[in-house]
């Protein structure tokens, strides 16, 4: 509402000229707005009630995902061995986080990991140090090799957070072998779970549904913290990941895209989805990617 006011003739004996102003005593739009995003806010909070948890991300001690990365780590040291020769290579991991993957590589080869740990309460450092991880701190924007030092270079659920993605394959690419190779697996933004908020918020594509504002609140509102989950993801897709590998003039040995879904049935299902441009983001779980130099 506003309203017009007549201002002061006369303030301590001295002549000043009326004046018009319009003084805002609340602006409608602005309290609407404010409505609305309570109401979302309340039924996102309703309607998390009845998803239930994804399995694979309850809450975990540190150890626990250690021993899980550790695992996963097997895992695609057992999936890309099968095509590609990985046993006493020279691999470097990038955004080793605890270092579970790390480890299981270096079992049977010669794994070194690289991260970031000056944010927050660097979790995953203590993992690295307990664990006997081989490791290197670096800034985030070069890789402490020299060129041509690899024969394989890996990311593995990483390349969705890297704040500048595209110098991150470039120095893929600068510090692996001629001929070497480069393992990518992430899943892209779109995908159902794409918000990484799914430890206490369950709907699928609940980033891509309501507005962020009324999103962080429910968070807070469930996990006691705020979690602004966009400054930790790029909105990697897979359009634009196939354009930083061309931009990068990196070739495609093997390219692997996963549709959603728990079952082959349900996985078929939404591999039909795929073939159309505009909603096919939304149906891709994961992408694995084999690109050589």
């Amino acid at each position: 509402m506003f309203e017009i006011l007549p201002q002061c003739k006369q303030s301590r004996g001295l002549a000043c000229e009326e004046k018009i102003v319009i003084a805002a005593y609340g602006d409608n739009k602005d309290n609407d707005n404010a409505f609305k995003e309570v109401c979302m806010y309340k039924f996102i909070l309703w309607m998390n009630k009845w998803f239930p948890a994804p399995t694979v991300f309850t809450n975990k001690t540190n150890d626990e995902l250690f021993q899980m990365n550790y695992e996963k780590g097997k895992y695609y040291f057992r999936h890309f061995n099968r095509f590609l020769p990985l046993e006493e290579k020279s691999i470097l991991e990038v955004g080793c986080g605890d270092g579970g993957i790390v480890k299981a590589f270096g079992e049977r080869s010669k794994c070194i990991g690289i991260d970031i740990f000056e944010r927050r309460d660097e979790k995953g450092r203590p993992m690295l140090e307990k664990n006997n991880i081989n490791y290197k701190i670096y800034d985030g924007k070069q890789f402490p090799f020299p060129d041509n030092h690899f024969d394989i270079v890996c990311s593995f659920a990483t390349m969705e957070h890297f704040s500048d993605p595209d110098n991150v394959l470039k120095e893929m690419k600068r510090v692996l072998k001629n001929e070497g190779k480069i393992l990518i697996s992430f899943a892209p933004f779109y995908y159902p779970l794409g918000s990484h908020l799914y430890r206490y918020i369950f709907i699928p594509w609940c980033h891509i549904i309501f507005p962020k504002k009324s999103l962080l609140k429910a968070y807070h509102k469930l996990s006691g913290r705020w979690y602004p989950f966009d400054r930790n993801l790029n909105k990697m897709s897979h359009k634009r990941f196939m354009g930083m590998i061309a931009s990068t003039e990196l070739q495609i040995f093997q390219i692997n895209i996963i549709p959603i879904g728990k079952t082959n049935e349900k996985r078929a299902s939404a591999a039909r989805l795929l073939k159309y441009p505009y909603i096919r983001e939304l149906f891709i779980n994961r992408i694995e990617a084999v690109v050589e130099k």
